[in-house]
């Protein structure tokens, strides 16, 4: 079986930069970009993104269709205080890259290992042909 075809979103700034985590997180400049956001989810059968982002940005990841929510991390260690964990959604994946001792809050799904391996596991096991990721440009690199 083929990996998913994916997709890509990312914040650009003004002078078409990245949006960067280490600043303020990410804001929505027109309820147009909200609604594509939601346009470019819809089709998903997974959603994909880093943990910095994820966590700066408070992403719960919703979208219609509740794909799979998917997390990527070195260390693991996500904070079960998250609004991801209280909002509804799709099942919720940690990709561990780094800490084979990784654990996660309780209904997580831990994968330890690297992301060529779980682009084939999310394909084969979860029959997921389209996964929307949306950052950040470290995990899209």
């Amino acid at each position: 079986m083929a990996r998913p075809w994916i997709s890509t979103n990312l914040a650009i700034s003004a002078d078409g930069k990245i949006s960067s985590v280490e600043k303020i997180p990410a804001k929505w400049t027109s309820e147009a970009d909200h609604q594509r956001l939601h346009a470019l989810r819809k089709d998903a059968d997974a959603l994909m993104v880093g943990r910095a982002t994820w966590q700066k940005d408070r992403m719960t990841m919703g979208a219609p269709g509740n794909p799979l929510r998917c997390i990527v991390s070195r260390s693991g260690g996500l904070d079960a205080s998250h609004p991801i964990f209280s909002e509804p959604g799709g099942a919720i994946h940690l990709l561990v890259t780094g800490n084979p001792e990784a654990t996660a809050p309780e209904g997580v799904t831990v994968h330890h290992g690297d992301l060529t391996t779980f682009l084939d596991e999310l394909a084969t096991r979860w029959h997921v042909k389209h996964l929307h990721c949306e950052g950040g440009g470290e995990l899209i690199r």
